[in-house]
């Protein structure tokens, strides 16, 4: 049973002496990769009695080359498989902008294939719930990096900056002006807490289910 699903693996060699053609090279690497693919795949059903007989086997195409590609091995296989099973193959239209919908029921129908389109508007969703209901973790996190940054800004006119308060701590701390430097210590205290309670008040204010 499995000699008829795992088609044995094929060695082919050009005539001595004679290269083959670049586009037969290339063809014939299609087919080797092709022949492997269907021999792990009939394995594979082989070794876990994935089908049986009469079994109606669903393939979920997503429209990427993977979902393609097992739709292809799987209808090779069911030519020469020593059981009789069928293949349906379902999408899920998601109704994205801008997809062009017809594009894989044409192809399915051209291969004469069983198929079944689902459509669930999964992108509105998106819109109407996930997003709004994400939107205080995600107006709570920029709260925090919104701190991160203003740190970062310290710092970076600490180590190498012309102007702003980092730099007058530097001065401050070279003339030995001890007054300067704590006044701009609590400059950047202030400005991070008075920041930091706004942005909350207006997280608040925005999404007050969440608080």
């Amino acid at each position: 049973m499995s000699a008829v699903w795992i088609e044995p693996e094929e060695t082919a060699t050009a005539p001595l002496g004679q290269p083959l053609p670049k586009d037969l090279k290339i063809d014939r690497e299609d087919m080797k990769l092709e022949k492997r693919l269907c021999r792990e795949v009939g394995r594979a059903i082989v070794d876990f009695n994935m089908i049986e007989e009469g079994d109606k086997v669903m393939v979920c195409v997503s429209g990427g080359k993977d979902s393609y590609a097992m739709l292809d091995i799987l209808l090779k296989l069911q030519q020469r498989a020593p059981i009789n099973f069928s293949l349906i193959a379902v999408n899920l239209d998601q109704k994205q902008p801008g997809f062009p919908a017809h594009i894989l029921p044409d192809y399915l129908s051209k291969l004469g294939v069983p198929f079944h389109i689902e459509t669930q508007d999964t992108y509105s969703i998106v819109k109407r719930v996930i997003l709004p209901g994400a939107a205080p973790q995600i107006a709570e996190t920029l709260r925090l990096v919104l701190g991160w940054a203003w740190t970062y800004v310290i710092v970076a006119e600490l180590v190498g900056s012309s102007s702003g308060i980092g730099h007058m701590i530097m001065d401050s701390q070279r003339l030995l002006d001890t007054g300067q430097m704590i006044f701009g210590i609590l400059c950047i205290g202030v400005i991070g807490l008075v920041s930091d309670l706004l942005f909350k008040w207006l997280n608040q204010r925005m999404y007050p289910w969440a608080f």
